[in-house]
């Protein structure tokens, strides 16, 4: 297998696979001073994925993540498209009353969620009759017999993305694998990606630049990811970062200023310190500003939310 054997994919699952099996041992990202690299995060994800098969979940359910910027993260996102669930990854700063309506609005019967989030997480799950369960990471960490892998066609769905709601109530939008693949072969091909650049990002995983644009287009071309958390109160954190593993930002725009890469030199050295951050190694500290379960009193206001939309190639 080669590179173009991973550019030939035509889903993310089936991208994802082919990356991991080409280069095993190579960093997918590094977080807090912990590697992961693309066995690990494809060993790992068949134990969540027969966590989530454990639980009762079927192909097609839809899987609601509300987690920081961490490695479970990415844990439960491909064990759930390894079983043929559909990840809804979420906003950790709605409100409960939001995050209901989304549980609703998408249809989910599970949530994954880490204890910081968990109590938001309960009330919401109160008022959408639909959620079975909500699991967490030791949950989804199963000694159990893995299932097959689900083989997705391009035109399947790959995973919901929902906005941010600052106009409104947060709308859905159905992206298959076809769109997710082109999505990233696009950004590849515009940013001159290789595997000799180095990317670094602060924007969150529910976001769809963060998600698509800079966690799911390295593994493309095999470059490594370097991730902080979005909740950054200072940018000298992000722009030592950068300075550290030599990712010479070129910024022409908002975006490309909160996810850098660029060319440097072969066989260059780098690595992520886990001083810069002080939050816990295994997962970045939820947001701190707006509150993660605020009440949405002006929820009344906003127009209705529309069901989740196809998006075009």
């Amino acid at each position: 297998m080669a590179d173009q054997d991973v550019h030939a994919a035509t889903t993310l699952t089936e991208m994802m696979r082919r990356r991991a099996a080409l280069t095993p041992d190579k960093p997918y990202f590094h977080l807090y001073g912990e590697t992961i690299t693309y066995g690990r995060l494809w060993a790992v994800s068949a134990r969540y994925a027969a966590g989530l098969a454990r639980a009762d979940l079927r192909a097609g359910d839809k899987l609601c993540l509300i987690y920081p910027t961490c490695a479970e993260f990415f844990y439960t996102f491909f064990g759930a498209l390894r079983m043929g669930a559909v990840p809804v990854p979420l906003y950790p700063t709605l409100s409960v009353e939001a995050t209901a309506r989304i549980f609703n609005d998408s249809e989910a019967v599970a949530v994954a969620t880490i204890g910081w989030f968990r109590k938001g997480v309960d009330e919401s799950v109160a008022q959408a009759p639909r959620v079975r369960t909500v699991l967490e990471p030791p949950d989804l960490e199963a000694d159990a017999p893995e299932p097959a892998d689900a083989e997705p066609g391009e035109e399947d769905l790959a995973f919901l993305q929902y906005t941010s709601g600052s106009t409104g109530h947060p709308r859905g939008v159905m992206l298959t694998h076809r769109n997710v693949v082109a999505t990233i072969k696009f950004m590849a091909e515009a940013a001159g990606l290789t595997a000799e650049d180095r990317v670094v990002s602060w924007l969150p995983l529910y976001h769809d630049m963060g998600l698509i644009g800079c966690a799911f287009t390295p593994p493309l071309t095999g470059t490594p990811l370097w991730l902080l958390p979005p909740d950054l109160r200072n940018p000298r954190q992000w722009l030592e970062l950068i300075t550290e593993v030599r990712s010479r930002s070129r910024p022409t725009s908002a975006t490309e200023t909160a996810c850098a890469t660029s060319a440097i030199p072969p066989g260059s050295t780098s690595r992520a310190s886990g001083r810069r951050s002080p939050a816990p190694r295994r997962c970045a500290r939820p947001p701190s500003a707006p509150s993660s379960r605020a009440s949405a009193s002006s929820a009344s206001s906003r127009p209705a939310m529309a069901s989740p939309r196809r998006r075009s190639p």
